[in-house]
């Protein structure tokens, strides 16, 4: 698999296009400005250069199932390994999903 690995700044940059906003404003409605800003928030705190394609995908999944990723919360966490970001979700997201 040949990603391009592409700064928070590139995410941001994603984020801000049309097509995605949209798909985010269908699924969280009007939560999704304030989702978007801690997908930012989040991939700020990468220390490792991160596919931002893959930390948007980890994010819808994170919406679809309407988990916040606040690191806070510890509902649903988006994880960068080898440079591609992924969803788990916390013990606190299994128990809300209950």
């Amino acid at each position: 698999m040949n990603t391009q690995l592409i700064n928070s700044n590139s995410i941001e940059a994603m984020l801000a296009s049309p097509n995605i906003r949209q798909r985010f404003n269908e699924m969280l409605g009007q939560r999704a400005p304030q989702f978007i800003s801690s997908i930012i928030q989040v991939s700020k705190g990468f220390s490792q250069p991160v596919d931002p394609a893959s930390v948007i995908a980890s994010a819808a999944i994170a919406a679809t199932l309407d988990l916040p990723i606040e690191k806070n919360l510890g509902l649903a966490h988006i994880v960068p390994y080898a440079g591609v970001a992924q969803f788990q979700m916390g013990y606190k997201g299994y128990i809300q999903l209950a």
